[in-house]
């Protein structure tokens, strides 16, 4: 990677956290450039994710928000961008977040990001642990967007798929064992239901 890419993705990163609005937007702007260019140069930036879920506490733009989420969406669609992203703290809260802010486009690309964390199979149980539902309810709850709709059905159906489910109950039956010394009951998958659009 160039060298000269790097420092200014690295310069980027910070402006990005800049108080001044119309700094900050003009920086994610740029990141995002940088994005469509190579992803490499923004995912090898660690603090960055940070940066992003910290912006809805931060600021009140949605705009900004839009940016951030446009971004967040190269690390969703990569293996390792994906993995940071599940364990990012305040992922979740970010997201509902994102998902309240009423912007049907905003919400539309939030719901993409959600249904490629969900197709990577390895990360549903550790999604259903930390309460990723939340950001699907809210979504769910939200939205009017059809677009939106559709990709929460199919990143729900995924939620909800014997493989994520098994893997949780595995999880948590394991950790029970460690705990008492005894042994869990056998436990029948959840499945969320949501009710249809009209």
């Amino acid at each position: 990677m160039p060298v000269c890419r790097v420092i200014i993705a690295s310069a980027l990163v910070q402006l990005s956290r800049s108080k001044h609005q119309e700094t900050q937007r003009l920086a994610l702007q740029t990141v995002e450039l940088l994005a469509l260019e190579n992803s490499t140069y923004i995912l090898t930036e660690r603090s960055l994710l940070n940066s992003l879920l910290g912006i809805p506490d931060t600021s009140s733009d949605v705009k900004i928000w839009l940016l951030a989420a446009k971004i967040l969406m190269y690390f969703a669609e990569d293996s390792e961008g994906c993995r940071g992203l599940v364990h990012a703290q305040g992922m979740v809260d970010a997201f509902v977040q994102f998902g309240s802010s009423g912007d049907a486009t905003l919400q539309v690309v939030l719901s993409k990001i959600v249904l490629s964390m969900m197709e990577a199979k390895e990360h549903r149980s550790t999604l259903a642990n930390i309460g990723f539902q939340d950001v699907l309810s809210t979504l769910r709850t939200q939205t009017s967007d059809q677009e939106a709709w559709r990709n929460i059905d199919q990143a729900t159906l995924l939620f909800n798929s014997p493989v994520g489910q098994a893997m949780s109950r595995f999880q948590s039956a394991r950790s029970l064992n460690s705990d008492t010394g005894e042994s869990a009951p056998p436990q029948h998958p959840h499945r969320v239901k949501f009710a249809t659009p009209d």
